[in-house]
């Protein structure tokens, strides 16, 4: 039985636990992964704040990838070379300009995916076609790249320049130019190795918009040359899709794929490669042969474009991209069209998945899309269960992607596809599992077993990673299992590396990849083989680290965080007792120090985190911090600031040796300046309560958003929490107390404090040094890539340049507003020195300022 053909209605608990011989058993998602992605249209992430909502708006629906449109109208959303070197503009206007300018949309379109739990993808939509607005064809009026290169453009049949299509004129690139595919190559790179966390590049319009385009002069030659066939152009000659042109054609846009995935996993082999293509009967008129790129290999997987009669469509195409074993050669996630009429994308997931597609597509979001109501009727459904991509999840099950060299017998009951094996003791032979991946990195390797009592205590799970056969002394040592507990669940082993191998040519020519694990049963006891899984790890980074008072330390993980230990968090120069998660924002971590912080001093926080769904620190990986002396601000009976109307008596004791006391009638208030806009921790003290004190006293609490109104007990003494609140950068701020409702007993003022905090509500970095530039780079020595943290002062503009040994710049890009984290790619590097640059100029100081660092790129 296929692992297909089971789900899970459950997501299990995150808590790991561990087993006698060190394994731990992850309770992991049970749900089948799948990959739920959907096409994002600009206007959903027309600025930042938009952008924001967008993202949370399809984790809230349960998708988890985003292909968002990078390249249209011959233009790109973010800065690029590449374009701009081809006669385009260098970034699309809507985004150069705007609450946009002077950053990388899809930097921080990468950065919110990884918050949200959605993974990222860049959609190239308009392809080789440039979208012509005007309802005309004159020479003035076509696209940049266009007018720069007219040889580069496809030619109708009788000598049109523009394609007039249903989204009126378009003008299109020919893919039998040599120039053209390297343009085309180059652009998909420039993204793939710009953006390293990026987990998919979407090619879409890989075709020609008819079969009666191009009939281009310099596309006839190169055919007449190259095939020594005559003319196709007088009249009389075919134009369909078998014709000798018409194969021609094909095999030209098929080699333009091949040329992109090769150059795409040489600039960055994490990432994987999908393409929306027309649906089977389509594709004929468009001369796109998309089963040749799966034949090929020039992609890793396929989004047939449904729109019509889907469960047909959806059947013809996962016969075209079945191998001769009848299993996919690719993976395909079919796209459907939830915004026509009569459609329903609850039945359309169904389709789906009884066909054994490994996901689904949506079309589309944004205006006159998807709708909220489709959405949350999904999230209802059957996406209730959040999963990961299947392209980041893969398992095999013990009669599928498995063979044996020994003696085992079929358990037709249990196990995660309906049945699980069992190799009695003695047997002494290896049990092998095959998995496919297609992005480089690290994965967990997880293992799922039925336990009883007289199964092997040690069970010792191998694996390698290669093109095709496995030699079995060659597999590296996972780790060990005791089978006895544990079973029925999810138990990581451990990890498994499945590098970038050699040269880029040799990666692409090895995909997809092939992982082999084996089990070996190394104790007396029966062993029990069920599924396997790899989960790639993400990279869970510590984004930043706020002191809130001098033993409370507030950390901003990049992903939602389960439950959490102290052990998982060290501080140099300091002792983490105490770790929770903030449960209203659980990208956060509280984390409690033995002793006081020392105002002004450096410490360095580390984590170790591991969690079930993937996620994982970099050991040794540190963010530098200190505890600011003015994060506090305090007011005390006695201080300017607080006023009494009515009668009030002082008393002895309290936070600074008196508070006061006064009849219901009165009030108390403290008003005082917060400098430093953001969000504050508001608190009061409150000294033992005197004989007839209220059992209850009111407090209204100014703040940016207006008044709240806040209860407490008097009984409990000490600092008492009121809420944290926002407050605008030196806005008033205030406390008022007057008698609970009720309540007849005697009123206590004595002090009042804010403590500023991170903003849990968006996580907004903030610049830690207002007034000047801010770097750090790492690793040093460096690799694959760096991580550069800097800080730019609001309203300021900045850049971030690598300049070479000879001084020779071999990388810039624009710095964001704030305080950054990014990792830049320097695998395209040469051995050496370099040196990292950020230039500051205007913003709150108003005068130029700059930072630079040194790192050594290692051979």
């Amino acid at each position: 039985m296929s692992l297909r053909r089971f789900a899970s209605a459950f997501l299990a608990a995150t808590a790991v636990l561990a087993s006698p011989l060190g394994a731990r058993v992850a309770a992991a998602q049970d749900a089948l992964p799948e990959t739920r992605a959907v096409w994002v249209e600009e206007e959903r992430f027309t600025t930042p704040a938009v952008a924001e909502a967008t993202f949370a708006r399809l984790r809230a629906a349960g998708l988890n990838l985003a292909l968002v449109k990078v390249w249209y109208r011959g233009a790109t959303i973010y800065p690029s070379a590449v374009v701009a070197g081809a006669g385009g503009p260098r970034q699309a206007s809507e985004f150069a300009a705007g609450a946009w300018a002077g950053r990388d949309p899809l930097a921080d379109l990468v950065a919110l995916g990884r918050r949200h739990g959605v993974r990222v993808g860049a959609w190239l939509e308009y392809g080789l076609a440039e979208k012509l607005n005007a309802a005309d064809s004159s020479m003035s009026s076509r696209p940049p790249i266009v007018r720069a290169n007219p040889s580069w453009m496809m030619r109708g049949r009788r000598g049109e320049t523009a394609f007039n299509g249903s989204i009126g004129f378009q003008y299109w690139l020919d893919p039998a130019i040599p120039a053209v595919r390297a343009f085309v190559r180059d652009l998909c790179a420039e993204i793939a190795g710009r953006y390293p966390d990026l987990a998919v590049v979407e090619y879409d319009r890989f075709r020609y918009p008819s079969v009666d385009f191009s009939y281009a002069a310099a596309s006839v030659a190169r055919y007449m040359a190259e095939t020594g066939n005559p003319d196709p152009r007088p009249a009389g000659q075919a134009a369909d899709y078998e014709s000798p042109y018409g194969r021609w054609r094909r095999a030209q846009v098929t080699r333009m794929a091949g040329e992109a995935y090769r150059a795409v996993k040489a600039a960055n082999p994490s990432v994987v490669i999908t393409s929306a293509v027309g649906a089977p009967g389509v594709n004929t008129g468009v001369l796109q042969d998309w089963p040749a790129w799966a034949d090929s290999g020039y992609v890793d997987a396929l989004e047939p474009m449904l729109y019509g009669a889907f469960a047909s469509g959806l059947a013809t195409s996962m016969q075209r991209i079945r191998g001769a074993d009848g299993q996919p050669r690719v993976r395909l996630y079919p796209g459907t069209d939830v915004t026509a009429t009569g459609s329903n994308p609850l039945q359309r997931v169904a389709d789906a998945r009884a066909a054994g597609a490994h996901g689904i597509t949506l079309w589309f979001d944004g205006n006159g899309g998807i709708t909220d109501a489709q959405l949350d009727a999904l999230a209802a459904g059957p996406f209730a269960t959040r999963v990961l991509p299947d392209f980041d999840d893969r398992r095999a099950d013990d009669d599928r992607g498995s063979s044996c060299n020994g003696t085992a017998t079929t358990v037709e009951s249990g196990g995660v596809g309906g049945s699980s094996r069992v190799m009695g003791p003695g047997n002494g032979g290896d049990f092998e599992w095959t998995l496919t991946v297609e992005r480089t990195g690290t994965y967990d390797l997880y293992v799922r077993y039925a336990a009883a009592p007289t199964r092997s205590a040690r069970v010792t799970y191998k694996a390698v990673s290669g093109p095709s056969i496995l030699i079995c002394d060659r597999g590296q040592e996972v780790g060990v299992v005791d089978q006895r507990t544990g079973g029925d669940t999810w138990v990581r082993v451990g990890t498994v590396a499945v590098p970038h191998s050699g040269t880029p040519a040799r990666w692409a020519a090895q995909r997809p990849r092939r992982v082999f694990v084996s089990a070996r049963q190394s104790s007396d006891g029966s062993v029990s083989l069920d599924g396997v899984r790899l989960v790639r790890v993400q990279p869970m980074r510590v984004e930043e680290v706020f002191v809130e008072d001098a033993r409370t330390v507030l950390v901003r993980m990049t992903y939602v965080m389960g439950a959490v230990q102290a052990s998982q968090f060290t501080i140099d120069g300091a002792t983490v007792v105490a770790a929770a998660v903030d449960a209203s924002a659980p990208r956060f971590v509280r984390l409690t120090t033995a002793a006081d912080l020392a105002t002004g001093a450096p410490y360095v926080l580390r984590a170790n985190v591991t969690a079930t769904a993937g996620y994982a620190t970099t050991p040794g990986d540190g963010v530098a911090f200190t505890r600011g002396a003015s994060t506090e601000t305090l007011l005390d009976d006695g201080d300017s600031g607080f006023s009494t109307p009515g009668t009030w008596t002082v008393a002895t004791g309290g936070a600074a040796d008196d508070y006061r006391t006064a009849a219901p009638g009165a009030s108390a208030l403290w008003t005082t300046r917060l400098a430093d806009g953001g969000r504050y921790i508001a608190e009061v003290y409150l000294p033992a309560p005197p004989p007839g004190a209220a059992s209850a006293q009111a407090y209204q609490v100014g703040h940016a958003g207006g008044l709240a109104a806040v209860t407490l007990a008097t009984g409990a003494g000490g600092w008492q929490t009121l809420g944290t609140f926002s407050y605008d950068a030196g806005a008033s701020a205030l406390i008022r107390l007057t008698a609970a409702s009720g309540q007849t007993g005697t009123l206590v003022a004595d002090a009042v404090r804010w403590r500023r905090t991170l903003d849990l509500a968006t996580a907004a970095p903030r610049p830690e040094a207002p007034g000047a530039a801010v770097l750090t780079v790492f690793p040093n020595p460096a690799t694959d890539a760096v991580r550069v943290r800097y800080a730019v002062p609001a309203g300021a503009t900045a850049r971030l340049t690598i300049f070479d040994a000879l001084g020779r710049a071999v990388e810039t890009r624009a710095a964001l507003s704030g305080a950054l984290d990014e990792t830049v790619s320097i695998s395209h590097l040469a051995a050496g020195l370099y040196v990292v640059r950020l230039s500051v100029e205007g913003g709150a100081a108003g005068a130029a300022t700059a930072a630079q660092q040194t790192f050594v790129r290692r051979p």
